[in-house]
Formats: structure tokens, C-alpha cells, sequence
């Protein structure tokens, strides 16, 4: 025998773990679309424009996608829902009122009406999967 130019490999080992992780499969659901939806705020100063109303709409996505999959991962068997996607679309405002402030100049209450569109899934936990 004469020895090799280059070190061979090393033959490696997996041991499969005793019993493996199981997790609920996630089922994906049609998007669902809410519309109407009414928000009223207090204290702004007027009407939402442009660059706010995309921002209003963005941290309203998050903060509903943010609320659902945290009651998930709380309550998992509770709440068996996992939010992938959402999309609010401002479809209307309305000033109702206005505000006296002793602060600042006055401020007035905003009526938002708006829609959102909801992409999910649902864990079915009667047919677990390893993972």
C-alpha cells in the first residue's frame, strides 16, 4: 500500500434523535377580507396625507399580524391560527370633531374607516407531524 496524496474523509455518524419533534401541520386558509372596519383617534391634527396615511396602514398590518401570532405562541392550544400577511388599506377618513387643547393648537377626532385583507393558516393538531 502506498500512502495517499490527500487525507480521506471521515466517515460521520447521524443518531436519530430518540423521539423526534412533533408539530402541528399548518393548513392554509383563503386570505380573508374584512372591510368597514371604523377606528376613531384622538388628538391629531388634522386630516391623515400621504406619507402618514401609508405609515398609519403599515404599523396597523403589524400591530394586528403582531397581536395574532403572540396570543398563538401563548395560548397555542387555544388559539391554533398563525398570521402570515396583512395588508390594510385606509378607505376613508372624517374629521368629527374638534379638540381644545391646552398643550398645543387644537386637535381634532379621526374617524378611520378602513379594510384589511388577512392571509393565515390553521395548525391541525389532530394530525401531527414529525418535524
Amino acid at each position: 500500500f502506498y500512502p495517499s496524496t490527500s487525507p480521506s474523509e471521515s466517515p460521520t455518524v447521524t443518531i436519530p434523535s430518540a423521539s423526534p419533534t412533533i408539530m402541528p401541520t399548518l393548513m392554509l386558509e383563503e386570505p380573508l377580507m374584512v372591510e368597514k372596519v371604523t377606528m376613531v383617534l384622538h388628538g391629531l391634527p388634522g386630516n391623515l396625507v400621504d406619507g402618514q396615511i401609508e405609515i398609519w396602514q403599515n404599523i396597523t398590518s403589524e400591530h394586528i399580524m403582531n397581536y395574532w401570532n403572540s396570543t398563538q405562541q401563548l395560548f397555542p392550544d387555544d388559539t391554533p391560527i398563525n398570521v402570515s400577511e396583512v395588508t390594510t388599506t385606509l378607505t376613508s377618513q372624517e374629521v368629527v370633531e374638534e379638540e381644545e387643547s391646552m398643550i398645543d393648537s387644537n386637535t381634532v377626532v379621526l374617524q378611520i374607516i378602513y379594510s384589511q385583507v388577512v392571509t393565515y393558516g390553521l395548525f391541525d393538531k389532530e394530525n401531527l407531524t414529525p418535524e
